[in-house]
Order: C-alpha cells, then structure tokens, then sequence
C-alpha cells in the first residue's frame, strides 16, 4: 500500500527476531525490522546487542503470532512429548524464546533441534523429530497447504496456568484458537485448537529527527496508518484487521516519527469531533426554536426538577 513513488520498502529476508534485531542495527540501510515483543525484551536483557532502549524503538505494535505445535496424528497431546526432540529453530531466535517459555511453563522436557521449517517438517513425517513448533500469523500460507495425506495435524498447548498469572510473561503471552477454517488439512471438521499466542511490533531505528531516515520512517508509518483499513481486507492477510496503532509496547518508547503522526491525528481527529459537537448543538438548538414556534412560543416555568406529564 506505499507509494512507491514516495518510498521504496525492500524486504530483507531474515533468520528471526533476533536478527532482525542485530540487522537494525549492523546492516546499512535498514530502518525498520518485525519482531517478536519477547525477543525484544530477551535481547535487551541479554545485552549482547548493547542497550537497545537507546538505539531503536517502536512504531506500532502489530499483529499477534499464533504458536502451532505440529506433531504426527498418532500423538497423544503435548504431555506426551516430555523426552522427545522438538524443533523449535535456531538457538536464540524469536521461535526458540518462545518456545522454550511455553513448553517451560508446561512442564515439558523435550530435546531441541534447529531444523529449518522445510527440513524440520520432513523430518517430523519420517519419525527423526517428534514435533515442531511453527509460529506465525494465522493463518499460516505454509499450513494451509498441507492436507491429511502428511499425516500430520496440530496438537493443543494450552497457555500454562503460570504464564497467564506472571505479569512479565502476560506482557507477551496470550490465549488464542486455531479454527478448523485455518487449515482444513491438519483439522478435522469442527475442532478447535487451544494455543498461545505471542505480540510483534515494527521497531524502527532511532535516526536524528531532521535525518534521511527519520524521514522514510515517518513516511512508512503514514502509509500504514493511512492504510490500515485497506490492509484489513483482501487481498491482505486477514491478521491486520486486529492492529490498533494506539496500542502501547510496555517497556518502550514510541518512536518520534510515529509519535509525530499520531499527535497530528490526534488533533485532527479532535477537531473533527469540535465541529460535529457545534453542528449537533447548532441543530439542537433549531429544533427547539421551531419546538416552541408550534407551542405558540410558550415558556417553560422553573417548578423543580420535575417532569411535566400530560394525562387524561
């Protein structure tokens, strides 16, 4: 939805939130990276990258990524995976965080691997992994794919009982379902699966305010802003008909070029709701004039806090 004219976005194919997180900051000309918020906050914690509140911040939070946990169609439910091997990606990535959180939580010892989603899947069909877990935003085009040939399906992981009262985790963690509608081939008709669900933000760097890029952030953020709700129908990933661009990041700073646009908006939309205000008093005040014209201009008498009722 960006005029291309006025921005030109190149996507850059990344390895995770943890890199995008490290090619925001490393890799020349990269303004803008998705991410997950609890890779976010496990970078920051890590240090590694440095302190990141000082060099990059967010624009908007965005959709929520829905945690699938694949297994063949044989598998009991997540319980039963204790002492198996899961792959849940590289070590360090915004799926191995999530991950481990979760199947933690749950109580589930498993071994990782760190297949790449294609490997990872053919293994699962062949018996060298038990399951895998795939997170992205529902639904997922890769799933939507498969069919009950695979022999495969998705296995409920219900949020464990101690993230949804941990309020560091509960920042991340939510609740969520995957509908027989999402991926008829992994579902059987009817059924629902209870899982996790887990935030993501755009996060931009924090470019001078009179710089180059501070100027392509602001832009990106206004095409998105002026297109949210082009973006929330088709052809367009359903996912972005849940994105509030109020929502806060706790733990973050908005970034100026977003904060920009939304002081802007804010005050148009202020404005708007002034002259609306006006014109339904203006109107209001027609109403009663012409009201008192057909009552042959009677006054009302001060009696009280009454109610005058007419009876028979």
């Amino acid at each position: 939805v960006v005029d291309r004219k006025s921005l030109r976005v190149v996507p850059i194919a990344g390895s995770g939130s943890v890199q995008n997180i490290s090619d925001l900051l490393h890799l020349k000309g990269t303004d803008a990276a998705v991410v997950q918020t609890d890779a976010l906050d496990a970078a920051t914690k890590n240090k590694a990258l440095g302190d990141l509140n000082e060099k990059i911040s967010y624009l908007t939070t965005l959709q929520k990524a829905v945690v699938h946990l694949i297994t063949r169609d044989d598998a009991a439910g997540p319980k039963s995976l204790s002492g198996g091997r899961i792959n849940i990606g590289a070590e360090g990535s915004g799926s191995a965080i999530t991950a481990n959180a979760i199947l933690g939580a749950a109580g589930i010892e498993f071994t990782p691997t760190a297949f790449d989603t294609a490997t990872a899947l053919q293994n699962l069909k062949t018996g060298r992994i038990d399951a895998m877990v795939y997170i992205d935003f529902v639904p997922a085009p890769l799933l939507q794919r498969m069919d009950s040939a695979d022999g495969l399906k998705l296995t409920p992981l219900p949020m464990p009982a101690r993230m949804a009262t941990n309020p560091q985790l509960a920042r991340h963690y939510q609740p969520a379902w995957i509908q027989h509608g999402d991926y008829g081939g992994l579902l059987k008709r009817g059924a629902n699966v209870e899982t996790v669900s887990v935030g993501t933000a755009l996060v931009g760097y924090n470019w001078p305010a009179k710089s180059k890029g501070h100027d392509r952030l602001a832009r990106l953020y206004g095409a998105i802003a002026g297109n949210l709700q082009t973006l929330g129908q088709p052809p367009y990933h359903a996912s972005w008909g849940a994105v509030t661009l109020s929502a806060r990041l706790d733990g973050w700073e908005r970034h100026r070029a977003a904060l920009q646009h939304l002081v802007v908006s804010d005050n148009r939309n202020k404005r708007q709701q002034d002259d609306e205000l006006h014109t339904l008093r203006a109107l209001f005040k027609k109403q009663l004039s012409g009201r008192r014209e057909e009552v042959g201009g009677k006054e009302e008498e001060d009696e009280g806090p009454g109610v005058g009722l007419a009876t028979e």
